[in-house]
């Protein structure tokens, strides 16, 4: 637990007051980019294709985690802000309505594993494996909900399409996990 060192309570406490408002916060924030990722999905296949859509805009989804782990820096806070944030944004006008809450919770999930694999060290690294793990939560939803691993692909096109959107949401996740890390560390700092 010495790598969470720094978090808004001590090492291995339980959360306090102060850490339950800001995953309010994160969860806020979260789910309105969560709602805004549909339009950037949308004109990105519009412009690119289904595969260019998923590379621009997948790990939009994923930073729920990500942003909440950076800055609460709690085991535990990966997942609850990544499901908190997905709740939220079932209550807004968004595709998907009660599918993204499982979205959410699954990519939650292999994110929070993701960060306990990399003994919680929230490095540029850990962030990255964190997105692209997210990836198996969304390609698992896929398939509990539309009996489908990849959305964007027709079981019929192959493994090589299968594989290339399955890469394109794992680097997605990647990058806008890197991204989303390093937003969180700034906000870390700024807050007492």
């Amino acid at each position: 637990m010495e790598a969470l060192a720094g978090g808004t309570g001590k090492p291995g406490r339980g959360y306090t007051t102060i850490d339950f408002a800001l995953l309010g916060a994160v969860a806020a924030v979260v789910s309105i980019i969560f709602w805004a990722a549909w339009f950037v999905y949308d004109i990105g296949t519009s412009l690119l294709g289904p595969f260019g859509g998923v590379l621009i805009s997948y790990g939009l989804w994923y930073v729920g985690a990500i942003l909440a782990m950076s800055i609460i820096r709690k085991p535990g806070a990966a997942l609850v802000g990544e499901t908190l944030a997905a709740a939220i944004e079932v209550i807004l006008p968004a595709p998907g309505g009660l599918y993204n809450l499982a979205y959410g919770f699954l990519q939650g999930v292999f994110a929070e594993i993701a960060y306990f694999l990399t003994g919680y060290r929230l490095t540029p690294l850990a962030h990255a494996v964190a997105g692209a793990a997210s990836a198996i939560g969304t390609m698992i939803a896929n398939l509990l909900l539309f009996k489908t691993l990849i959305y964007e692909a027709d079981p019929t096109q192959g493994f090589i399409v299968f594989a290339a959107v399955a890469v394109g949401y794992a680097v997605s996740g990647a990058i806008w996990g890197v991204i989303a890390g390093s937003i969180g560390a700034v906000v870390r700092r700024l807050l007492p």
